[in-house]
């Protein structure tokens, strides 16, 4: 090759390496933004970097290209940064649209209405009813005589609004930057079918069982349950590591109002400040005197001004929740990654509804 066509191609890998850092240092500006809590960005810098990014990408693609046509070996001298543009350009596209869906996103409440006409809540309810007949059917036909008298039998919670809940948690946990890898367990989980659901959201979710008849079922469920899944003997009055989980779900575990409130008590003392307990019922016991961030949602150390900081924040959290996993091979070599990722921890992608 030579002296001048030697000169040529640095010259184009020089500008292919230009056009990256300029990319590079928008994707960065978007991500120190998305890494701030919801009400503290400045959206205006996001929207121009959104702005800026098509340009950007045209460039990025155009020095690609001359690098690529200066030379038939070319591409091999700079395949890895050639490998890298047109990652991070199919890439760019996803970004656009996960950032499109960020910059209209209206505040959406934590907890949807209980009664809803809209066509799928309702389809919603028919699936719900389905799945309860099989929880009902794994769980068995009722619980050990022995426990009759202080706790309930499982009692099955439709799993969309089961859903609901954990959906809750995790926006309020993204906020706090915990809901990666976040814990979760379920008291009186009885064989297990909702960890089926649980694991959408949380990695490695646990429950606790008293009745050994329930304990005994849950292997039917064992082929479906999530690596790290774990449903396990043990007493909610007596455990004493509530303050190991991120997330800990209960419903009407026991029967006496003052033995509930006792326990829900232990729970609360517990946990970790800013851990989140889900207790959707509407008896009145202990929980109903704390201050909710919403009905049957309690934020751990939260209250007052704080608390409604924490439910703005919160409701600004994106609706592809839990978000959709990318392709790590992709990731790895792609420059628009942090913030997609960043915008995945905040409940956006170009896949969401």
């Amino acid at each position: 090759m030579s002296r001048f066509a030697e000169r040529r191609e640095a010259r184009r890998a020089a500008a292919l390496a230009v056009a990256m850092a300029a990319l590079g240092t928008e994707v960065d500006a978007i991500c120190a933004e998305l890494g701030r809590r919801p009400t503290a960005r400045d959206l205006a810098r996001v929207a121009e970097a959104r702005r800026r990014l098509p340009s950007l990408v045209q460039a990025l693609r155009q020095a690609s290209g001359y690098l690529r046509r200066d030379n038939p070996e070319a591409p091999l001298r700079h395949r890895a940064a050639l490998g890298r543009a047109r990652a991070t350009i199919a890439s760019a596209r996803h970004l656009c649209a996960g950032l499109d869906r960020l910059l209209a996103h209206a505040p959406i409440p934590l907890m949807p209405p209980e009664v809803s006409d809209c066509l799928a809540d309702r389809r919603g309810e028919v699936i719900g009813r389905a799945f309860r007949g099989l929880e009902q059917a794994i769980n068995g036909p009722g619980q050990a005589e022995a426990l009759a008298g202080a706790v309930f039998p499982y009692i099955p919670y439709p799993p969309a609004r089961f859903t609901a809940f954990l959906q809750a948690a995790w926006r309020v946990l993204a906020v706090l930057g915990r809901a990666e890898g976040a814990r979760f367990l379920e008291i009186g989980a009885g064989a297990g079918a909702k960890q089926l659901i649980a694991a959408q959201f949380f990695p490695a979710p646990e429950g606790i069982e008293l009745d050994a008849g329930y304990l005994a079922r849950a292997g039917q469920l064992a082929a479906q349950a999530p690596e790290g899944a774990r449903l396990f003997a043990a007493d909610a009055t007596r455990f004493d590591r509530y303050g190991d989980y991120d997330v800990i779900y209960a419903y009407f575990p026991l029967r006496e109002s003052a033995a509930e409130s006792a326990l829900e008590r232990e729970i609360h003392r517990q946990m970790r400040h800013g851990s989140v307990a889900l207790m959707p019922y509407v008896r009145q016991t202990f929980i109903h005197e704390i201050e909710q961030i919403a009905p049957g949602v309690v934020v751990k150390g939260y209250a007052g001004a704080e608390l409604a900081a924490l439910r703005r924040d919160a409701e600004l959290i994106g609706p592809a929740v839990p978000p959709l996993p990318e392709h790590a091979t992709l990731v790895e070599r792609d420059r628009c990654a942090p913030a997609r990722a960043a915008l995945r921890r905040n409940g956006f992608t170009p896949h969401a509804l």
